[in-house]
């Protein structure tokens, strides 16, 4: 716990002065965290995933084909790919705004589609589907989770006028979320939310973590002179979507057999385990400021 907290005071003024230093810093700063959780995913999902149930595996074997030998391989495309999705997001917001709409709705299918797969994986165990099946298919589903929800953030951060506030509200909702979820699960949680995929998750945890999520996007939006109608709402969005990212990147490791994706954060793991929830909530909170 005490690395946990350490950690969080360091990395968290980190993220805020990438956030207020603008646009294009922050488009760096993505970009460098989407090729930190690519290189995550493919450690982990490299390999060929075998058949397994919702119970501890070994990890599974990192890829054996690289950019530097034996040519690009159809996952290696697909993760070069997921790595530009973010400038992709700034230059269709600034460039071609209607496109980004467009973008922005792929983003949502994919979120819906990663929905989709956890409830699957609470069933079978099998959180990757058909896509498992194949390095390309893991590849694609890489580029898609990693590259294209993270830009979410790029989007969020190019929201005209507001800006880095489009973008801290929905991430304070987002520790809203985790934070109230945690504490109210720890006093007055009983009933498991999913016990196959993360036993301790709380139905009661989870409607502290909504609860305080809306009241802090009301709060954050009243201190912008924005309607607490809309804060209210985007923490809906987070209360709800947060949890269902976590719930996905759980089924993710225990299909893989893994603790944490990375430990770049230590006390947190990897990028993939501390962005969950926010890759989620991102792409459906743009939407919300888009036709607020």
């Amino acid at each position: 716990m005490k690395t946990r907290i350490f950690t969080g005071l360091l990395a968290i003024p980190l993220f805020l002065a990438f956030c207020f230093a603008g646009e294009l810093v922050f488009l760096a700063f993505v970009t460098l965290l989407v090729g930190a959780g690519l290189v995550e995913w493919n450690r982990v999902y490299g390999g060929k995933v075998e058949e397994n149930a919702l119970t501890p595996q070994p990890p599974l074997p990192a890829a054996h084909a690289s950019l530097g030998r034996g040519g690009v391989n159809a996952s290696s495309l697909f993760l070069w790919v997921g790595s530009l999705l973010p400038s992709l997001a700034y230059f269709l917001v600034h460039r071609k705004p209607e496109w980004a709409s467009a973008f922005n709705v792929l983003q949502i299918a994919g979120v819906l589609m990663f929905v989709t797969f956890t409830g699957n994986a609470a069933k079978t165990g099998v959180a990757l589907g058909k896509f498992r099946k194949s390095k390309g298919g893991i590849g694609l589903i890489g580029a898609v989770y990693v590259g294209g929800l993270l830009s979410g953030l790029v989007l969020l951060r190019s929201v005209p006028k507001y800006g880095v506030w489009a973008l801290l509200t929905v991430v304070f909702c987002v520790w809203a979320t985790d934070t109230f979820a945690y504490f109210v699960g720890r006093a007055f949680g009983k009933r498991r939310l999913a016990p196959t995929l993360s036993p301790k998750k709380t139905v009661e945890g989870a409607i502290g973590g909504l609860v305080g999520s809306a009241i802090v996007g009301a709060v954050v939006a009243q201190s912008q002179h924005l309607s607490p109608v809309i804060g209210v709402v985007i923490g809906v969005v987070a209360g709800v979507a947060g949890p269902l990212g976590d719930l996905w990147e759980s089924a993710l490791k225990r299909e893989a057999g893994i603790k944490d994706f990375g430990a770049m954060l230590p006390g947190h793991g990897g990028v993939l385990d501390r962005f969950d929830s926010l890759m989620f909530v991102a792409p459906l909170a743009y939407l919300l400021w888009a036709i607020r």
